[in-house]
C-alpha cells in the first residue's frame, strides 16, 4: 500500500495528515500481516481495544456542599461505602475560589494537611491529592479564602473510591 501523499512532508493540514497516517499505516500492517498468513482470527484480536481497567475512569463525586462565598472552611462526612480511596480532587462550583488547604481525618483519629494554595477556576478541579487506601476517610476539612464579592457556589469532592480491604479475623 502506497503512503497517502498528506503522510509526506508539507501536508497542509496537520490532524487530517494525521488521521490519514494512522489509517494507512494500520492498513499497511493488517495487509502485511495477511499476506504472511495470519489468521483473521488473530488480526481481529490484534484490533481489540485495551480492557477498560488499563482507560483511566473518571473520578467518583464523594460529597457536596453549598457554601458562601465568604465562607473559610468546608467539612465534607464521608460515606462509609466510599470512605477508601486512592485520591481527592475539590472542584468548585459557579465561582472560581483560592484554596488553601485540605484536612483528611482518618478513622483512627489521626489527621493529614495537605497544603494546595490554588486558584480554581469555575468548574475546575484542584489536583489530584495521594491517600492511603489502606486508611479509612471520615472527615475532609476544605480551608479556602473567603471571596470578595458575594454569592453562594457549590464545592464537590472527587476521589477514586476502591473496595474496602477485607479483614479477616485471625484463626488462632
Amino acid at each position: 500500500m502506497a503512503t497517502p501523499p498528506s503522510c509526506r512532508s508539507g501536508a497542509s493540514t496537520k490532524v487530517k495528515a494525521t488521521a490519514a497516517c494512522a489509517f494507512a499505516a494500520v492498513s499497511a500492517i493488517g495487509v502485511a500481516l495477511a499476506q504472511a498468513g495470519v489468521a483473521p482470527a488473530v488480526l481481529a484480536q490484534a484490533y481489540r481495544p485495551a480492557p477498560s481497567d488499563s482507560v483511566a475512569r473518571p473520578p467518583d463525586l464523594i460529597g457536596m456542599a453549598r457554601a458562601n462565598h465568604r465562607t473559610t472552611h468546608v467539612t465534607l462526612q464521608i460515606p462509609a461505602r466510599q470512605s477508601h480511596v486512592t485520591e481527592i480532587a475539590v472542584r468548585s462550583g459557579s465561582l472560581s475560589m483560592t484554596l488553601q488547604s485540605i484536612e483528611i481525618t482518618f478513622a483512627d483519629g489521626s489527621q493529614r494537611r495537605i497544603a494546595i494554595d490554588d486558584t480554581l477556576r469555575p468548574g475546575h478541579a484542584s489536583r489530584a491529592i495521594p491517600v492511603d487506601s489502606q486508611r479509612t476517610v471520615r472527615t475532609v476539612s476544605i480551608v479556602k479564602r473567603p471571596g470578595l464579592m458575594p454569592g453562594e457556589t457549590v464545592i464537590q469532592l472527587l476521589g477514586r473510591v476502591v473496595p474496602a480491604p477485607e479483614t479477616r479475623p485471625s484463626l488462632r
